[in-house]
């Protein structure tokens, strides 16, 4: 639609709602009205002229999303208009003089990420004004730009005329839904000058360009933030509310991430803390102690945030709601209560032509106010007839009233490096919403640490961008940790408190989508299904990883980034908060509920399992997929074991680093940890006193399960998405033992000593997270090749020009041995397990050198973005290269950008003519996933052939039809468990290859996502996984060749996989000198 047709629709219905009275009145940024000249909700496209001279007082405000029209007369001397009158007015050329930075700070000091000294090094020093243009960077849509551009002379006066289109990005007035921030290369504050043969006529210097009025840099929400937690104070007696300024961590860069408390007092905050630590204890006995005290003063968190610093619209919503909420003592907006009869008949006739079906669970729990859409695709747009389908009346909340109910946690924006950059990674290159369960990155760890410590009852996370205005719970709930039951008692209401708001109370979007309540549909046959599957199977996102503590967690996605999509997203934030509010108890009393079970570890198969449906509806019948239980004899008969012993120690411990990193995961997620006193012994095995034990007689025992039980496999589901798998103990590579006997708990309940804290962390960590020694000192140490610290320390080692050897035979093949004296020096390092030996009857040799790394990619990653941010590529679209990278860095391998100067290549991206031809040369290279098989098909093995299965991943076992040093270390281990994302295997391998890994069809996979069984799943379970190659390529070249089929790297989680690609790097780099002992050196014995 054009920009002009849709806003003379947007008009009529406002004036249809005004008419109506069901329009709210604005509540936007006074500092916005002042400047903009419009409210906070106000039309796109509502400039006003300024028929005015212009003089020093002036200001010009251009918004990127709205169509602009002025008149900008100038007062010209008498010397000056001569010269224009001789010329002509339309030789008169415009030029914005930039006056500060913008997107780079205006002091010049931010970190950079990869060395830069500007990030925006485009930014736009002086501009055209006629000829100004920003678009969608895919062309979509509509540029920002002049639609019409007038220079006149009357008389003394010059004028100047000219009307802006918006950007759209093809369906909405919006900043294009990509990354690098390209639109901000001509945001900012200038100065337009009217130039003509050299000589200023006129200017104006107060001009100011920006996506939309409410928009801030990174740098401004620092300011604003810290500016407003100065407005609050703690006297309960004083209208203003209690502001606290928080920083929950830093980030991957080393910026502070802040946050605000916004309560009545401080007193309400403390209070809470210790009503919510009370509730871990003894769950609802707290409810009943206030029930008989008759004490309801008390408020429970609400959690708003955003995390895709991209969605720019989400995280000004946060902030201005957070100013709203402070600085102004009451809101109003529309609040929509019914339907007319003609809404009901519209209702209805829309949702039955749709073919729509509402899933069993939550027949009768919706109202769907605010879901009349505008069409069959459900974006969310101007519904002719809006007014005229709802009731409704004007709601004003006090906030003094609101805050004896509810208190806030506000987090405009998470991920703060990204906001500098304007992307929607982190500055490591990793999706913060997709590693929530894995807490890889800083951020997510201090965001989960806070939701862990303040325990919100709800929590909504703005994002964008969807058309259909989108709100989810996700569809189906398939999450088997979530106490689905509980959370579902307020979500879908609070859901749809938040939607019909924001829809109410703007003029462009009025209309939203639930999904788990309008993605079902009827078949030709008329039986339900999914549109699609399992959103929150994985808890990979943030709100879903914050329900396994019991929290009611929403995703709202904006449809367009624009100052009406933030008014619109505040108002769904104040209609969220209000319904909180009135429903407090509940809320708190379900959460209590939640800890009761899990203090008591109860089974509560019967309540939450009719919720895990089956793609066609059918309540509770995949109940028993994702949600098993132990039913052998002696078993507890519940989905949840007992506990999971963790062993500490070296002699039932492969990983001694991966072991101790878990601790530490589920202390900072709120999980208790204790360390027995005693031996304890689970399915058969016994662990000497000081193993960990992490028992499910607590209250986050969700939180605690869905790190550590073996997840499902799935195959029922055709569109079912996830994002790698949990499975800590499979994918980190540490060994677990998993207590489901109710016998067995009691006699290590029986031996349990202190709980580690998260007070105490650390101090246990610096004493107990050390390398582990046995054996004789003095001669030579064998390290256990069992991690990605003990790959590290070889690695430092070898760069300190130390003598290392691999032992490639017997019981020790595949591990490393160096002297004793060099053990020392790198032991206390790192985590590591050491065997002392002196004079050792065994075979190694000597690594020549730690190999300096070429990734794969790193020439596409590192080239500078042509506008926007200069490393926008590294960040963005360089997933596999970061993997890469992160893998590299944390296994102690040193790389370069500079392919010549590598002595390996490793990667999951293709390679590039440069690093193909080293390859060619014979550069040993470690390949995995699709793109880098293809190269090697395409360029070196075209006798190569792959297979495909429709899938997403699988934990499975595998054998390992070559012993080979690349394998060796699994072997020797017993480690035959492997895992990817991704699902093709090899077919066939050129003549002279080592198979490394072949999954074992005879025994069923662990788990995985599998969008049906059919033959190629078969061939998938039982195919070849990775492969070695020495030897010719198509053209004659020496080749050394390591390839496996799927992800090794992923996300940074999947580091089980890891030691394949060390391994392969230092086999290739193994002398032929063999090691010499200490004993041999000195000639002790």
């Amino acid at each position: 639609m054009k920009a002009s047709s849709r806003f003379l629709s947007a008009f009529l219905v406002l004036a249809l709602m005004l008419s109506c009275s069901a329009f709210a009145s604005g509540t936007g940024t006074t500092a916005v009205k002042e400047k903009a000249g419009q409210e906070g909700t106000g039309e796109e496209g509502s400039g006003e002229e300024l028929s005015a001279g212009v003089d020093s007082t002036t200001e010009l405000f251009l918004s990127l999303t709205e169509g602009t029209s002025k008149s900008l007369a100038f007062p010209l001397t008498e010397e000056h208009a001569a010269l224009a009158e001789k010329a002509g007015a339309d030789k008169v050329t415009w030029i914005l003089h930039r006056l500060a930075p913008y997107a780079n700070p205006a002091d010049g000091n931010f970190i950079p990420l990869h060395g830069e000294e500007k990030m925006y090094p485009n930014e736009k020093e002086t501009i055209d004004f006629a000829t100004i243009r920003f678009n969608d960077a895919n062309e979509y849509g509509q540029a920002f730009s002049m639609e019409r551009f007038e220079t006149t002379l009357d008389g003394s006066t010059l004028k100047l005329d000219f009307t802006t289109t918006p950007v759209n990005n093809g369906f909405n007035d919006s900043i294009p839904h990509e990354s690098g921030g390209r639109f901000l290369d001509i945001c900012g504050e200038f100065t337009l000058t009217a130039e003509l043969d050299g000589v200023t006529l006129a200017s104006l210097e107060n001009v100011t360009i920006k996506p939309y009025a409410s928009f801030h840099t990174m740098w401004e929400m620092f300011d604003e933030i810290e500016r407003l937690a100065g407005e609050g104070d703690d006297d309960g007696a004083t209208p203003r509310p209690y502001v606290e300024y928080g920083v929950m961590g830093k980030t991957c860069l080393g910026y502070d991430m802040p946050y605000l408390i916004v309560a009545r007092d401080s007193a309400a905050v403390k209070k809470w803390l210790d009503l919510s630590e009370r509730a871990e204890e003894t769950g609802t006995a707290v409810i009943e102690e206030l029930q008989k005290a008759g004490d309801d003063d008390y408020q429970v968190p609400v959690l708003y945030s955003n995390v895709h610093a991209n969605e720019v619209a989400a995280a000004d919503a946060v902030l201005e709601f957070a100013r709203q909420l402070i600085e102004e003592p009451s809101t109003t907006y529309m609040k929509l209560t019914g339907f007319t009869e003609e809404g009901k008949a519209k209702l209805e006739q829309q949702r039955k032509e749709m073919g729509l079906y509402t899933p069993k669970l939550i027949e009768g729990q919706c109202n769907y106010l605010g879901s009349i859409w505008s069409n069959i695709m459900m974006d969310s747009g101007v519904v002719d007839g809006f007014g005229s389908y709802y009731t409704y009346e004007k709601t004003t909340v006090n906030v003094a009233d609101l805050l004896n109910d509810v208190f806030f946690i506000l987090v405009p924006e998470e991920n703060v490096d990204a906001r500098m950059h304007y992307t929607r990674n982190s500055a490591n290159g990793l999706n913060l919403n997709r590693d929530n369960s894995f807490q890889v990155m800083p951020e997510t760890q201090n965001m989960q640490h806070l939701i862990g410590t303040y325990d919100p009852v709800t929590f909504l996370e703005l994002h964008g961008l969807l058309e259909t205005f989108q709100l989810e719970p996700a569809i189906p709930p398939h999450q088997p940790n979530f106490e689905y039951d509980m959370i579902a008692r307020n979500q879908m209401a609070g859901g749809e408190a938040f939607g019909a708001a924001a829809v109410a109370n703007n003029p462009l979007y009025q209309s939203y989508v639930l999904e788990m309540r309008d993605y079902m549909y009827y078949d030709e046959d008329g039986t339900p299904f999914w549109l699609n599957g399992g959103n929150d199977y994985h808890t990979i996102f943030t709100p879903t990883y914050a329900m396994l503590h019991g929290c009611v967690g929403y995703t709202a996605e904006l449809p367009a980034y624009s100052e009406t999509t933030r008014a619109a997203a505040d108002y769904g934030l104040w209609g969220l908060a209000d319904y909180v509010a009135a429903n407090k108890e509940s809320c708190f009393a379900n959460l209590a509920e939640v800890y009761d079970r899990g203090i008591e570890n109860r089974n509560s198969d019967a309540e939450v399992g009719p919720w895990l449906v089956d793609a066609h509806d059918r309540v509770g019948a995949e109940a028993e997929i994702f949600r098993p239980a132990h039913t052998g004899e002696g078993e507890n008969g519940q989905f949840f074991p007992e506990c999971y012993l963790i062993p500490l120690d070296a002699e039932n411990q492969t990983n001694l680093q991966a072991a101790f990193e878990m601790i530490g995961y589920l202390i900072r997620n709120d999980v208790k940890v204790s360390i027995a006193d005693s031996p304890v012994t689970a399915d058969g095995k016994t662990l000497p006193a000081g193993a960990a034990v992490v028992s499910m007689y607590q209250a986050k025992r969700s939180v605690a399960n869905a790190a550590l039980y073996r997840e499902p496999l799935i195959t029922s589901w055709e569109t079912m998405s996830n994002g790698a798998s949990g499975s800590f103990n499979y994918i980190r590579g540490f060994d677990m033992v998993t207590c489901v006997k109710p016998a067995e708990y009691s006699a290590i309940a029986d031996a349990l000593g202190r709980t580690i804290t998260y007070d105490t962390l650390q101090p246990f960590l610096q004493e107990n997270a050390v390398s582990q020694f046995t054996g004789e000192e003095g001669g030579d140490v064998i390290i256990s090749n069992a991690s990605e610290s003990s790959t590290a320390a070889v690695n430092a080692l070898l760069g300190a020009g130390k003598q290392v050897a691999m032992i490639t035979e017997g019981e020790y093949k595949g591990d490393f041995i160096c002297s004793y004296e060099d053990w020392q020096s790198v032991s206390a390092d790192h985590i590591l397990t050491g065997t002392g030996v002196k004079d050792p009857d065994l075979t190694a040799y000597v690594i020549e050198k730690t190999p300096k790394v070429y990734i794969s990619g790193t020439k596409e990653a590192l080239t500078p973005a042509p506008d926007g941010y200069v490393y926008n590529t590294l960040v963005t679209t360089s997933s596999d290269y970061n993997n890469e990278r992160i893998a590299m860095e944390l296994m102690g391998f040193g790389t370069t950008e500079d392919v010549a100067m590598a002595d390996a290549v490793v990667g999951g991206c293709g390679l590039e003519e440069e690093s193909l031809a080293a390859v060619q040369t014979g550069v040993p290279y470690v390949g995995f996933t699709a793109n880098a098989v293809e190269t090697i098909q395409e360029s070196l093995l075209p006798g190569l052939q792959t297979g495909s299965a429709d899938g997403v991943d699988c934990l499975g076992y595998v054998t390992y039809p070559a012993e080979t040093l690349v394998n060796a270390s699994y072997i020797m281990d017993g480690d035959d468990v492997f895992y990817a994302v991704g699902t093709d295997y090899f077919t066939a391998l050129p003549e002279g290859s080592k198979i490394l890994v072949q999954r074992d069809g005879s025994r069923d996979p662990l788990e995985g996502v599998f969008h049906g069984e059919d033959e190629s799943t078969d061939a998938f379970l039982n195919g070849i996984m990775g492969f070695s190659y020495e030897g010719k390529d198509k053209d004659g070249n020496e080749v050394n060749i390591t390839l496996f089929a799927n992800s090794m790297t992923e996300s940074g989680h999947q580091r089980d996989e890891y030691a394949f690609i060390s391994n392969a790097l230092f086999a290739s780099f193994l002398t032929d000198t063999p090691y010499v002992t200490t004993a041999a050196t000195t000639g002790s014995n």
